[in-house]
């Protein structure tokens, strides 16, 4: 990947962060558009706008700088069909005979695969009042139900891992950023 192609990925997260816009933007579908616009104009919605959404993203750490909370974000994106396929089978460098049979992209046969090519991580501030879910978490006995997570927790499942093989990094995680600042993570459902 270029470096030109690499700070592309980059610059819609910098809008981000200094636009403050207020508007819920739609999942992205394309391999090429890793990132939505942001409109500059407001759209008509049935919705209440609530933020940016960034919708898939690994978090790669969690930690603390001048009294404030930040992410480590890695944004992807989550394909099906055709194009997932496409992707997987550059990405992994697998033949298509072997694609499916779970070594290259085990994700495929659940009909999904997470593209991440550029692992090029942002910060991003959480706010105060951040809420997050997630349903892999380890004192979740039920894998259908979504918990609440503290802040707190959450950290401290990047920072002391509560089993050796539970790796949170590895977790798509949805966003939702206002003013600047994230104010909602919400794990993404894989099947």
């Amino acid at each position: 990947m270029s470096p030109r192609h690499s700070l592309a990925l980059i610059i819609p997260w910098l809008t981000l962060l200094c636009c403050g816009c207020s508007r819920q933007l739609p999942i992205v579908s394309a391999p090429t558009a890793r990132f939505p616009d942001i409109p500059t104009q407001p759209q008509p919605t049935s919705e209440v706008p609530k933020g940016i959404s960034i919708p898939i993203t690994f978090i790669k750490d969690v930690y603390d700088k001048n009294n404030t909370t930040y992410l480590a974000a890695d944004a992807a994106e989550m394909l099906s069909g055709k194009i997932a396929e496409t992707m997987a089978l550059k990405e992994t460098g697998c033949s298509r005979e072997h694609l499916f049979d779970g070594d290259c992209a085990p994700s495929l046969n659940n009909a999904f695969y997470i593209s991440n090519p550029v692992t090029t991580t942002i910060p991003l501030p959480l706010a105060k009042t951040v809420k997050i879910t997630m349903t892999t978490v380890p004192w979740n006995h039920s894998s259908n139900s979504t918990l609440s997570v503290t802040l707190t927790e959450f950290k401290k499942l990047f920072h002391q891992p509560p089993f050796s093989n539970f790796n949170a990094t590895m977790i798509p995680f949805n966003l939702v950023i206002q003013n600047g600042e994230v104010i909602t993570i919400t794990e993404q459902y894989l099947p």
